[in-house]
């Protein structure tokens, strides 16, 4: 039998100072893609904040042009201000001090541009839409009171049809100016 020639050569170890060499140059690639990492981020953010100031000195300098859409839409919401800031509170006082027993008030519509208020309600005989009227004079707000029957159910001229308890029988509008103070 043919002997075996092992060749146990022992491991050549490299030296210290090369493994640290190699371990600091891993580091500095570390902190090199790092760094170039965080240096395009900022590029990236200031080009975004040159951007945005562009089209901020772009659009200031563009001169403003009102469409009449855009007048007509700002006439609409100065007369709704103007409306908002009306003292509602002497106006529907009086209405609320006119208030008769055979009356009921259904709509109460105020128009700021003319200082008319349009009131609809119902009556349970023309003589109580008439004292209604009446006490709506006696406000000294409202002038200029016009009473209008829009429908009557009933025939006005049968008294006794026309006291039923609780029953509407008459419709009315009618329309006031006012004074605004």
């Amino acid at each position: 039998m043919a002997t075996l020639d092992f060749n146990f050569n022992p491991i050549r170890r490299r030296p210290v100072w090369v493994w640290g060499i190699l371990g600091l140059g891993m580091a500095l690639m570390v902190l090199t893609t790092i760094s170039t990492y965080r240096n395009a981020q900022t590029k990236q953010l200031h080009t975004q904040q040159l951007v945005r100031l562009h089209q901020q000195r772009t659009l200031a300098d563009r001169p403003v042009v009102t469409k009449p859409a855009d007048s007509k839409a700002q006439q609409a919401a100065d007369t709704i201000r103007h409306t908002l800031a009306q003292d509602w509170e002497p106006l529907f006082q009086s209405i609320e001090q006119a208030r008769y027993k055979g009356v009921d008030l259904l709509a109460v519509r105020p128009d700021m541009a003319s200082h008319t208020v349009f009131i609809s309600g119902m009556a349970r005989s023309l003589p109580d839409a008439d004292n209604y009227l009446r006490r709506l004079q006696q406000t000294g707000l409202l002038q200029q009171i016009h009473l209008r029957v829009t429908d009557s159910s009933t025939n006005v001229s049968d008294p006794a049809a026309s006291q039923v308890a609780g029953a509407h029988d008459i419709q009315f509008e009618l329309s006031a100016t006012w004074q605004a103070r």
